[in-house]
Parts: structure tokens; sequence; C-alpha cells
């Protein structure tokens, strides 16, 4: 009898186990199954079809940056550049505009300064060609060109 009620806690723990596992694996419980041998409770499982797998993209989508310096006058902060290239570029694979380097003195004209930014594109999908990053640096030179006065792109 008591070998029998070992057997049943045995069976019962296992069953809560694979409950457990298979919540946290995102499966699904179908209905109880009874072992008839040892009448040890079990469970069967399939994938949930509430969480569909995503496949995953065959060539994995790898950051691309590239460097745009600009010179500007002196005093000016540099916020306008960056926010001119936050809205030229492809809002759906710009990842980053952020300023690397500030350089005034040699080699720059007098009351100007160098700003360099590291622009980050990517698409979550896919690789990006050299065709799509040359078009998103082309709309981003466009719009610096048009949009701020006494500026020098290099």
């Amino acid at each position: 009898m008591r070998k029998e009620k070992n057997q049943k806690l045995f069976g019962v723990l296992v069953g809560i186990i694979i409950i457990l596992m298979s919540i946290i694996l995102g499966m699904q419980i179908l209905s109880p199954v009874i072992n008839d041998s040892s009448e040890t409770p079990g469970v069967a499982i399939q994938p949930s079809e509430e969480q569909p797998v995503e496949p995953k993209p065959v060539e994995p989508a790898q950051p691309k940056e590239y460097v745009q310096i600009v010179f500007i006058g002196k005093n000016d902060t540099g916020e306008e550049v960056y926010k001119v290239i936050k809205k030229s570029a492809d809002k759906n694979i710009l990842k980053s505009v952020k300023v690397f380097d500030i350089y005034e003195g040699k080699g720059i004209d007098e009351g100007k300064k160098s700003l360099a930014f590291r622009v980050t594109l990517q698409d979550e999908n896919k690789t990006l060609t050299d065709d799509i990053i040359q078009g998103e640096v082309n709309k981003i030179k466009s719009g610096l060109e048009k949009n701020i006065i006494g500026l020098i792109l290099r």
C-alpha cells in the first residue's frame, strides 16, 4: 500500500514538473494521459498555437555604421545637425546618431569646428545592401545641405 502511494505521489510530481516545464517552454497542455501499467498520471503537450515560432532570418541583420563629418560655426552646438540627420533618414532603419568627435584648431577654418557623427543603420529583417546604405547617406547629406546654412560637408 505504501509503495502504491509513493508511486502515485511520484506520478503527481512528474505531472507537475511536466506542466511547469510546458508553461516555461510555451507549450500547451492537451489532456491528462494515464499510463495503464503504473497508473501514473502524465500529460501530453504540443506547441501552443497562441505563440507561433518566428522563423529566424537566414542572414542576420548586421548594423552598418558610417561617419558624417560636418563643419559648423564655432559657437553652434550641433543639435540642429543631429535633428536634421534624424529627420532625413528612414526611421525604420536609423538606429542611432552620436557625436564622437569635436575638433577645433589646425586645418579648420577660423570660426569653425568639425563635428563627427556616427550614424548606425540596421534593418531588423534583412541585411542592408550597399545601395540602400548609400541611398540613406545621400538623403542625410541632402537634408543637411538644404536645412543648415553655412554647413560644410566632408
